[in-house]
């Protein structure tokens, strides 16, 4: 008995495919042990027998599988639903029958063939012949209808045993053609709304189930792998879908045959159908010959064998649904009204997936309704981690994290979550328009509503800049927007439900010193009525808070504002001194940068006004050289016709 108890517990937490590994590796281990406890002998195994083992086992088996009841596993069935599968057990019901009465049309058909011979065989054929035949032609009972028409058979009753047998045979083929055309359509019509019944469920179970599961906290998908939580929304939905399918419709169907199959051959030979019913395992392997009665029994049988794997697989669905039910039937407190008022009582914490590594050590401090705190310290002290804790990602080691005075666990996760807007680092933005995105924050409000977060996140004024203003796509993650403007739109998406608490997370580290101040603007006049925590290394972001918080090592080891804290010299002061010395490196680099660049920048103008220079020079030079040449050889023209002159004025003074 221990052992079955053990066999049937069920961790809350666990998926559907390790509940099923976990309880066959549990039924193995504890076989083992109970082998081990009591060592049998040899005379008692052998009097074990094999029967006794089967049973055994199979009580075993039935003790370790926990499954819903029938009721249960349409649950997620709508009125609509349930008319779906009425309709769908009617046309069920209706295949069977058609079936059946194909089989009994045939059993007629059958009883015609062999009642035409009967009737054949009760005739005189020899007097018939000398009576109605030529004398040169001998009637038998193999021509008698293909020769029929040499005799005279006018006035006498033969010519009905053709005539009947014709229409009855034609009859009989309409009957078959009918019932055919009705076993296609209400065959359809059973696929068809059973099918519609089983996707509305299942999509409504999946949809369910999703969102179970997304409201989980973080602890819980650190324990479940990504895989396994897959196999819970495809490969277990798929098992409930076959289970409450046409698969459930086939085995309607054939139950319905084997009925009204027992019904009819009761009605027509009750002896007849007690006595094959008693040897209905026979009636596989046997060939007898009868004609309706052994028909219908048959098909009944056989159907009731079809319909066996079509109810397994019900069985297979009630088993995982009991897994799927227990996940989605989560308890979740009822709602309450939030203050804003935050206390951290002695927390202690780790992550699950690190154990060892002590993140919270001992955490306390409060957070008074509609202050502004900072938690300020090194990487790793633990200051995201009181976020994740205020939004229930995890649930503290030890210690208490209450807000208005009530523990987070008490609250209902989703409702809480409402109340709390979130703004980090790095806001995700999906590919949709600002719009889409700002009503992520809630989901009911209306243009109003986002315009006047906008206006509070200083979001507004660049909007209505852009070519479509709220309905501007964003790109892919915010593509199309700078840091400072992702970040007001996150802003105002936080906004948008009105949160009581407010948790910013290096909302403004990521961003330029002109974007810093446009956001952090936005940020303080977000902050005003409502209860803010921010985590910040730069001090302008954290000057104004009412209240400053320093943690090391996940535990407070200073507490002020800015002012107090400075005057202080402790931890704070050192963090503060060390940023301002980064912060003058960082400028002495700037201006090493800046001068380097103006350096660079005058001697590219040298050159540039030497180039500018030798092009003067240029210029000048190619404009003179058409003049100089001119006159070059203007000159030396005259020079020539001076010469020539003189010549000819001394050669004449020779003659």
């Amino acid at each position: 008995m221990t052992m079955h108890n053990q066999e049937t517990e069920l961790p809350m937490d666990s998926n559907v495919s390790g509940m099923h590994k976990n309880r066959d590796s549990d039924i193995h281990q504890n076989g083992i042990t109970n082998n081990n406890d009591r060592t049998p002998t040899v005379e008692s195994v052998e009097n074990k027998t094999i029967l006794q083992r089967i049973f055994s086992k199979n009580k075993e088996e039935k003790q370790s599988v926990e499954m819903i009841s029938l009721r249960s596993l349409f649950r997620y069935a709508r009125l609509i639903d349930v008319f779906y599968m009425l309709l769908g057990s009617a046309a069920a019901t209706a295949h069977g029958t058609g079936w059946i009465l194909l089989e009994l049309i045939f059993g007629n058909l059958v009883n015609i063939f062999t009642n035409r011979v009967h009737s054949l065989c009760s005739l005189n054929i020899s007097a018939i012949s000398q009576e109605y035949c030529p004398l040169d032609f001998n009637l038998t009972l193999t021509n008698f209808f293909t020769s029929a028409t040499r005799c005279n058979f006018t006035g006498s009753n033969l010519t009905e045993v053709g005539i009947n047998f014709e229409d009855d045979v034609k009859q009989q083929a309409l009957y078959i053609i009918a019932v055919g055309f009705g076993v296609i359509v209400f065959g359809y019509c059973q696929i068809a709304f059973w099918s519609i019944s089983c996707e509305r469920q299942t999509r409504t179970i999946r949809d369910v189930l999703f969102r179970s599961i997304v409201y989980k906290e973080i602890a819980y998908f650190d324990k479940h792998k990504t895989g396994e939580l897959n196999t819970k929304l495809t490969n277990d939905i798929s098992k409930i879908r076959d289970g409450i399918g046409d698969k459930l419709g086939s085995a309607v169907q054939f139950i319905s045959i084997f009925i009204i199959g027992c019904v009819w051959g009761f009605a027509r030979a009750w002896k007849l159908t007690l006595v094959l019913l008693s040897i209905s395992p026979l009636i596989f392997i046997s060939i007898i010959l009868l004609v309706k009665v052994f028909a219908a029994i048959y098909l009944g049988v056989v159907s009731l064998a079809q319909a066996i794997p079509h109810i397994q697989a019900l069985f297979n669905a009630r088993c995982v649904a009991y897994a799927i039910w227990k996940e989605i039937d989560t308890s979740t407190p009822g709602k309450d009204h939030l203050i804003g008022n935050i206390h951290f009582d002695n927390v202690h914490f780790c992550y699950p997936s690190r154990p060892n590594v002590q993140v919270l050590n001992s955490l306390s401090f409060d957070i008074k309704s509609g202050e502004t705190v900072a938690l300020v310290g090194s990487s790793g002290s633990g200051k995201s981690t009181c976020i994740q804790l205020l939004q229930r990602f995890y649930d503290p080691n030890s210690g208490l994290v209450l807000i208005d005075g009530k523990k987070v666990d008490e609250y209902n996760i989703r409702w809480l979550r409402q109340q709390i807007g979130v703004v980090s680092q790095e806001p995700v933005l999906f590919q949709m328009t600002i719009r889409e995105n700002i009503l992520f924050g809630h989901e009911s409000a209306d243009d109003e509503d986002v315009y006047s977060a906008a206006k509070m996140a200083n979001a507004h004024e660049f909007i209505m800049t852009l070519p479509d203003k709220y309905d501007t796509q964003v790109g892919e993650r915010g593509a199309t927007l700078s840091g400072g403007q992702k970040q007001r739109i996150a802003i105002a998406r936080a906004l948008i439900r009105n949160p009581k608490i407010l948790l910013f997370d290096e909302a403004t580290s990521a961003l330029d010193n002109e974007s810093e101040q446009i956001v952090q603007d936005a940020l303080n006049h977000a902050s005003k009525g409502r209860t803010t925590l921010i985590i910040a290394h730069r001090v302008s972001t954290i000057r104004h808070a009412n209240k400053i918080i320093v943690v090391h090592n996940g535990q407070v080891i200073e507490e002020g504002d800015h002012d107090s804290l400075m005057h202080a010299q402790g931890a704070y002061y050192g963090l503060v001194e060390a940023q301002n010395l980064r912060t003058i490196e960082e400028d002495d680099e700037i201006s090493l940068e800046l001068d380097k660049s103006e350096q660079t920048t005058l001697v590219v103008q040298n050159n540039e006004q030497l180039l500018d220079s030798q092009r003067n020079r240029s210029s000048t030079v190619i404009s003179l050289t058409p003049s100089i040449i001119t006159a070059l050889y203007g000159k030396k023209n005259q020079d020539d016709k001076e010469q020539n002159e003189t010549t000819k004025n001394k050669t004449t003074v020779v003659y």
